[in-house]
């Protein structure tokens, strides 16, 4: 029985690193996407809350704000208005 714990055990911390390794490229492609409609807001200074309002709701349809948390996901965000 003993065995059988660790394995299951073993197959959580599998499962814990996949699912950390998804969240983290979630993460990057939001970074990215982040960018380009930050470069867009720049062009189109109307849209900015837009903009921000939509990648906000993206990383919340994504659970990137309970994975990662506010504070990094406003950051992104904010690095992405700032890009150009």
């Amino acid at each position: 029985m003993r065995d059988a714990r660790r394995n299951v055990a073993i197959a959580k911390l599998s499962q814990f690193e996949i699912e950390a390794a998804l969240l983290g490229g979630m993460a990057r492609q939001f970074e990215i996407e982040a960018a380009l409609l930050g470069g867009m807001a720049q062009r189109n200074p109307h849209r900015k809350r837009e903009v921000v309002d939509c990648l906000y709701e993206i990383a919340t349809a994504n659970s990137l704000l309970s994975a990662h948390g506010g504070a990094l996901i406003e950051d992104l965000i904010a690095v992405g208005m700032e890009a150009r």
